[in-house]
């Protein structure tokens, strides 16, 4: 046992100083090498390889699609973490001086290993929300595994462990100006073009970027001598039918030679890139918008989520019943 923690020391020790429960780890791995994995004595699974089972959907209850993406982008945090700073993350380490670190870690630039590319990318820094979420991640991994029986770390119940969330203005368009939008002329570039038409899509329908680049032919229909969208939500898994005015019946038309009558989808990346391009060129450059920077202009402050802001206020402006 000696020879087997001192190896596991110096092996540890080029990752940084080894925590107790990491040498702990090597030491229950010799002893438990030939008991069988059906034995109630067996090594408990670590908390990436409880994470693994989020993902899978094989711990807790049925998930959208985009939980199970916001667990991977979980995991994704951690692991770059614990290279970064040589903190090695399990059960027993989730205590204060993580939470510290890892914020600490979440909220500044950083260099790290895409993992698409294997190169190095400099990562900007979460907003405080983003920050809160990660933790909020970690919390539910580690009541999962209280529940489970992997661990009695309850450090991570108190509230010096969570992160206070910040109040967002979001900007607002009014309908004169997105049907202003909708007339500038971006003949000059088909890429603006079409991003244009899908921002004034979801000004005028509310849905997110990711269930209007999932739209299909049969989700457009025609009711009483109206055109519906009759869409099931990706988050929330819930039907919604919502009216077409005058504006997405053109956009319809103009793209009626593709599958679901809109401009091809394309990354939330480059969306929001071109996004800001199309909203300066239109003259959305007016300082003060959003509220809380009056240096800010609405096209600096417009994403792809945006279109859902000026719909939903538009609709209650209109005295739009908001149990619909």
């Amino acid at each position: 046992l000696r020879a087997v923690c001192v190896a596991a020391y110096n092996k540890e020790m080029a990752k940084g100083i080894p925590t107790r429960q990491a040498l702990k780890e090597h030491l229950d791995g010799y002893m438990y090498q030939n008991v069988k994995k059906d034995d109630k004595t067996r090594k408990d699974p670590g908390l990436f390889d409880l994470i693994d089972r989020f993902i899978s959907g094989e711990t807790g209850d049925q998930k959208t699609a985009g939980t199970y993406k916001t667990y991977q982008t979980a995991k994704k945090h951690l692991l770059d973490f614990q290279e970064a700073t040589k903190y090695q993350v399990s059960f027993p380490t989730v205590n204060l001086e993580f939470k510290y670190a890892y914020v600490n870690y979440l909220s500044k630039p950083h260099t790290e290993i895409s993992r698409r590319t294997g190169k190095k990318v400099t990562v900007p820094g979460l907003s405080t929300n983003s920050i809160a979420k990660e933790i909020k991640n970690v919390r539910t991994f580690m009541n999962m595994a209280v529940e489970l029986g992997y661990t009695t770390n309850l450090v991570f119940k108190s509230k010096k462990f969570g992160v206070k969330t910040e109040e967002t203005d979001a900007v607002y368009l009014n309908e004169r100006e997105i049907r202003a939008l909708y007339k500038h002329n971006f003949s000059h570039s088909k890429r603006l073009e079409a991003v244009r038409d899908l921002f004034v899509f979801s000004c005028f329908v509310g849905l997110r970027h990711g269930d209007a680049s999932s739209i299909k032919a049969e989700n457009i229909v025609k009711m009483d001598g109206e055109y519906f969208l009759k869409v099931t939500m990706e988050k929330t898994q819930k039907p919604v039918v919502i009216p077409c005015n005058d504006v997405v019946l053109n956009i319809f038309k103009k793209y009626e030679a593709n599958p679901n009558w809109l401009p091809p989808a394309i990354s939330n990346q480059k969306y929001n890139k071109y996004l800001r391009e199309v909203c300066r060129e239109a003259g959305l450059t007016e300082a003060g918008r959003p509220a809380s920077d009056l240096k800010k202009t609405p096209y600096e402050s417009i994403r792809s989520h945006t279109g859902r802001t000026p719909f939903a206020t538009n609709c209650y402006l209109a005295r739009m019943d908001s149990r619909l």
